[in-house]
């Protein structure tokens, strides 16, 4: 299990420099065009649909062969991408928790949570697709 989780935390600093590309993306072509009402939207689908079939491509690669380490290894990189949004956010950004915390608010158009319910629920789908 140990490689498992070591390979899983490989595979989350891939996903982590997508979404940051993503991230440069909404804001370069999306905002401009389609106003940040809806850029963070589309933009939370897009980081979504990528978390998922970046998890399907590299599913062979993590050794996963069970519903529990899929569980697991969503479980690893949910914490670390709730762990990496707020310290980074707050000591790196400089954002404070108010701020941060506005993200999860999906009355105001973030996909926030589904992105992080994507990050959770990847690997065990990828899991299912691959029985």
């Amino acid at each position: 299990m140990a490689l498992i989780a070591i390979k899983s935390i490989g595979i989350w600093i891939l996903l982590v420099l997508l979404a940051i590309l993503n991230g440069g993306v909404r804001e370069k072509l999306l905002v401009p065009h389609l106003g940040q009402q809806w850029a963070h939207p589309v933009s939370g689908l897009l980081v979504s649909i990528i978390i998922f079939v970046i998890t399907l491509g590299v599913f062979p690669i993590l050794g996963i062969n069970s519903s529990y380490q899929a569980w697991l290894v969503g479980g690893i990189w949910l914490l670390l991408t709730v762990a990496f949004e707020f310290l980074f956010g707050h000591f790196v950004m400089g954002e404070s928790l108010s701020k941060l915390l506005e993200a999860y608010d999906v009355l105001k158009g973030s996909l926030w949570l589904v992105v992080l319910v994507t990050t959770l629920i990847s690997p065990y789908l990828a899991e299912k697709c691959e029985d």
